[in-house]
């Protein structure tokens, strides 16, 4: 390369160059701010209307100003405790009031005098569409089938309920004792009040605590829709006693060290022993409850304690009645073993004569209590159980169904049995309730009969007829039995079905009849019919009859 063209690359450049490419850059900084100038001009304006916007709302609706202010009063009492019964029974009305999709209602008891508000209510609720479940049952009473109808006197009507609304209402058995109650997602309860067995009249302490969180509903929702009873483990834990469950239940529900579990073990083993060093005592059997067996065509006027009052003042010789415990919640029963002195008499009046069929033994006397004073007419609730034996003599095992025939003093003739769907009302006409239907026989069948409600009844005719299985009574070993409330004098009634007709499928079995609208005359019925039409007839109550069916099967009727 020259020396010329060399000191020409040297050469430094012009400055205007420079200036003219920092003008450039310049330049466009500059059109970049513009943008961005506008663009805020664009939002400040978009924000501008909105507030516009809000200001004209806030204008119009002042309301939504005042709900601000309100909302944080309401939040104190998102979660607030709930004392004594009068206050929870106040949480159950709201719930039935407000509720209006779906109500929960977990109580272990479900008696019918502290629910009888909530029952008619609960059907309200159903011809609404709001559904509604009730979880019941304690532990040891569903393990063992001792439905007790006291505790669950609530039951057939529920059950009713459950059968005409099955979409609506769901009973699901828990074996539970916990109480609680949920109101869709707006709030629950929860507390030691049996909420749907006692009423809120008690002075008893009981405590809750009123929940709107909604975790925490969520939550009592989830537990009810998973929480299912195992019948088979809650045998298992009730057979456990004595020494063995108190070392089971040390070992499961507490956390102990390996030293205080030998003491304990030590302890037990030696209980043991010196229980085997003890004289074995034998008990005596225990005492069954006196019954009064009727024979063909024979009869027994029910009377009350207020009937019977002047007994118990001028006769020393009567005996007191007899105290049984039915379960381990004990309710006292009273049975008296005298039966009425003219059965085929409406007479109610006191007599020495001795009846004509065989009554069980007295028990040994003790002192003289005061009775207890019935008003005439309130015979309380009559309970018919049919209990059977499937039979081993045929392939087919004996379905054998309980029913009535009924007249009511109005007019008003039916009848009340499995066939056909006809299971009648406690509460409200007939005032009488027909149980589920048994196919084996191991729960019997069962027909509550309102006693109270006498005056509007003229007569019942009860029976039972074989559904399904070789017509063979010889081996179904039928008994009815009739449990009689504790404001009638005499013992339960047994109707043994033991005479025997095979071949025919329906037999009658025991006649209520009014008498003076103040109690029943009960007549043992020894009859048998080919089908309930045949023994309308005999018995003149003048129905229309027609082929019915269970499930699919027919059968004439």
């Amino acid at each position: 390369m020259s020396n010329e063209n060399k000191d020409n690359s040297q050469k430094p450049k012009p400055k205007l160059t420079l200036q003219n490419q920092r003008l450039r850059e310049l330049q466009q900084q500059l059109d970049k701010l513009s943008e961005s100038h506008g663009s805020l001009l664009e939002q400040n304006q978009r924000i501008e209307q909105k507030l516009d916007d809000l200001k004209s709302l806030l204008e119009n609706r002042p309301d939504i100003i005042t709900s601000q202010v309100d909302e944080p009063s309401d939040k104190q009492y998102e979660d607030r405790l709930v004392f004594n019964r009068p206050h929870s029974r106040k949480v159950l009305s709201d719930a039935l009031e407000n509720v209006q999709e779906r109500l929960i209602l977990v109580c272990p008891w479900l008696t019918s005098w502290a629910s009888a508000v909530v029952i008619e209510k609960c059907e309200e609720l159903i011809k609404r569409g709001v559904r509604i479940d009730i979880g019941w049952g304690k532990l040891e009473d569903l393990a063992r089938d001792q439905i007790d109808t006291f505790w669950y006197g609530a039951l057939p009507k529920l059950r009713q309920l459950e059968n005409e609304y099955p979409k609506f209402l769901s009973l699901k058995e828990l074996g539970t004792h916990e109480k609680f109650l949920v109101c869709d997602n707006n709030f629950a309860m929860l507390g030691s009040h049996n909420f749907l067995t006692s009423k809120e009249s008690s002075p008893e302490f009981e405590v809750g605590i009123l929940i709107k969180d909604t975790n925490t509903i969520q939550d009592l929702i989830k537990r009810f829709d998973e929480s299912t009873f195992n019948k088979s483990a809650a045998l298992d834990y009730l057979s456990r006693e004595g020494d063995t469950y108190d070392l089971e239940y040390d070992l499961e529900e507490q956390p102990i060290e390996i030293e205080v579990l030998k003491k304990i073990i030590e302890k037990a083993e030696k209980r043991v022993a010196e229980n085997k060093q003890k004289t074995v005592v034998k008990l005596p059997p225990p005492q069954t409850p006196p019954v009064t067996t009727l024979r063909n065509e024979e009869s027994i006027v029910l009377r009350t304690k207020s009937e019977k009052s002047a007994d118990f003042t001028t006769n020393n010789s009567t005996p007191p009645p007899l105290k049984l415990n039915s379960n381990r919640r004990t309710r006292k029963r009273t049975i008296q073993s005298e039966v009425g002195n003219d059965l085929g008499v409406t007479s109610t009046a006191s007599s020495d004569k001795k009846p004509d069929f065989p009554v069980s033994n007295k028990p040994k006397e003790e002192a003289v209590k005061p009775p207890i004073i019935t008003p005439s007419g309130r015979l309380g609730e009559i309970i018919v159980q049919l209990n059977w034996s499937q039979g081993t003599g045929s392939k087919t095992a004996i379905d054998l169904d309980l029913g009535c025939l009924y007249e009511l003093k109005d007019g008003q003739k039916s009848l009340l049995q499995a066939l056909g769907k006809s299971f009648g009302n406690f509460s409200t006409t007939p005032y009488i309730h027909l149980g589920e239907d048994d196919r084996k026989g191991d729960k019997g069948e069962t027909l509550w009969i309102n006693g109270n409600k006498v005056a509007e009844v003229n007569r019942i005719l009860v029976y039972a007829y074989i559904y399904k299985g070789i017509a063979k009574w010889s081996e179904a070993n039928g008994v009815v039995k009739i449990k009689l409330p504790e404001v009638i004098e005499q013992a339960d009634i047994e109707v043994k079905l033991d005479d025997h007709r095979d071949g025919i499928n329906v037999r009658a079995i025991a006649l209520f009849e009014n008498v003076d609208d103040k109690t029943f005359k009960v007549t043992k019925i020894e009859k048998y019919f080919r089908g309930q039409s045949e023994m309308d007839k005999d018995f003149k109550w003048g129905l229309d009859w027609v082929d019915g069916s269970k499930e699919g099967e027919k059968w004439r009727c």
